[in-house]
């Protein structure tokens, strides 16, 4: 049982780096066009874009 937890803490942490590679991604993408836009600010669309669905 603690083999498969030390599993899926790499699991979560790879997850997690992926995660702030992908935002980070997408705020250079936004510079790019001109625009400023940090994490926290794309983090907070995701999420509203994820509740609206939901609600959808």
């Amino acid at each position: 049982m603690i083999a498969k937890l030390d599993d899926s803490r790499s699991l979560i942490k790879s997850s997690s780096a992926f995660e702030h590679r992908k935002k980070d991604q997408q705020c250079h993408d936004f510079e790019q066009e001109g625009k400023t836009i940090d994490r926290r600010q794309v983090a907070t669309e995701d999420l509203l874009t994820s509740l609206l669905e939901l609600l959808s």
